[in-house]
């Protein structure tokens, strides 16, 4: 999550697309940490 954060404070905030750019990242974000927890998750059922 850090670099994405590194990425949204890199953003240029006085461009009138940058909250749209930056709900899409945190959007994106999320997406890419439920996708983890969904592979985890299908891991730890294999394993067992």
């Amino acid at each position: 999550m850090g670099a994405i954060k590194s990425f949204i404070d890199g953003l240029d905030s006085s461009k009138p697309e940058y909250n749209e750019q930056k709900e899409l990242i945190e959007a994106l974000a999320q997406l890419a940490d439920a996708k983890a927890d969904s592979f985890a998750l299908q891991i730890e059922k294999y394993i067992a």
